[in-house]
């Protein structure tokens, strides 16, 4: 009977043995991912981190490039030439023809208004979207604003557009 009980531990330590070995290939797997993660989520957050450090400088120079304070002239110049290249000729008509308008009734131009103007032989219906693509361009690059009474859409030449207008009007003249 003794053999019995020798046989029966040797079984159950067998056993122990086996469940202690998974056991610790479980925990040697489940430290090995662990460490992954750790190596990974280190890895992505230095590069957020990069990205996040590069999108805070561009949006530093976005707020000095619309910030209202009076730049140098020199600066303006070089930052209008620039911007106003960008355009395409038909956003340049626009605007140009925008200030000019605004200038001259001292007041908001009403989109229709515009339209009538710059394309006196189309009907206002086939142009409003073309106007509007246009104009977002040069709302987004700040040079007009937009505001709506009413049913009507009325436009006018920011602060900063009309620095655009009277610097590139002076750099025109030096020519």
């Amino acid at each position: 009977m003794v053999w019995w009980f020798k046989k029966r531990d040797e079984e159950a330590h067998n056993r122990i043995d086996q469940l202690h070995e998974a056991i610790q290939k479980s925990f040697l797997n489940i430290k090995k991912d662990i460490e992954n993660i750790h190596k990974n989520h280190s890895e992505k957050s230095t590069s957020l981190h990069e990205r996040l450090l590069a999108l805070e400088q561009k949006i530093g120079q976005m707020a000095y490039s619309f910030s209202e304070e009076e730049p140098e002239e020199e600066l303006i110049l070089t930052k209008t030439s620039g911007l106003l290249k960008d355009l395409t000729p038909t956003q340049k008509r626009m605007f140009f023809a925008l200030y000019e308008i605004e200038e001259e009734i001292n007041e908001a131009v009403s989109l229709r208004s515009l339209a009538s103007l710059l394309y006196a032989d189309k009907k206002y219906d086939q142009i409003r979207p073309m106007l509007s693509t246009f104009l977002i361009v040069l709302e987004d690059l700040g040079l007009i604003k937009k505001s709506k009474v009413g049913r009507q859409l009325y436009i006018s030449v920011t602060s900063r557009g009309k620095k655009i207008i009277e610097a590139d009007s002076r750099e025109k003249r030096k020519k």
